[in-house]
């Protein structure tokens, strides 16, 4: 190989390692938080509800979602409208992953509700909402959330198997909350 094509591939890598590091975010934390408040039983719960109806060690978790960001966040749900005692609020699309021996999985990926609609957190606001769990399994919360931001300009410009390696490249961000272990929880 030529000095020449050496030079030039290492100055090709050289360049495209600053471009990459300067369209790296200065704060690339999670633009909210998810956290359990608490939990209480229920038997609210039918088998058009959720696969786990029936499933005798079930509890429910209030979960709060945060936004952190400086920004407004938006993420996909659906609305409980209301009841007696007034409006219920959005309910986001939540997932549970419970651990496995490869990793923490969701049990009914790729199991959806349809249609939803997208609602705005504004900066500091918090919701909260019920997710139903496995008591006698450990598990995490977890949802998407996007703060807004337009892809970079230059971004759109690369490949698509180089951007969807790029933390910072993507739109929505995952939230998850601690884990969950209920199996020496009394409830």
């Amino acid at each position: 190989m030529s000095t020449f094509r050496v030079v030039a591939v290492a100055c090709l890598i050289l360049v495209t390692g600053v471009v990459v590091v300067a369209l790296a975010p200065l704060n690339s934390g999670p633009p909210a938080s998810l956290t359990v408040r608490g939990f209480k039983k229920t038997n609210r719960w039918t088998a058009a509800d959720d696969g786990l109806a029936g499933y005798r060690k079930c509890v429910c978790a209030i979960v709060e979602l945060t936004n952190t960001s400086s920004r407004s966040i938006s993420f996909w749900g659906w609305d409980l409208g209301s009841d007696t005692s007034g409006p219920l609020g959005p309910h986001p699309y939540s997932r549970v992953q419970y651990q496995t021996p490869t990793g923490w999985k969701d049990p009914k990926e790729g199991y959806g509700f349809g249609i939803g609609q997208q609602f705005t957190l504004a900066r500091s606001q918090t919701i909260t909402f019920e997710v139903l769990l496995e008591q006698d399994r450990r598990c995490k919360v977890e949802l998407d959330v996007s703060d807004g931001r337009a892809p970079n300009k230059l971004l759109q410009h690369l490949p698509r198997w180089i951007v969807l390696r790029l933390p910072w490249a993507r739109t929505s961000r995952t939230v998850t909350t601690d884990e969950i272990d209920l199996r020496a929880t009394t409830l």
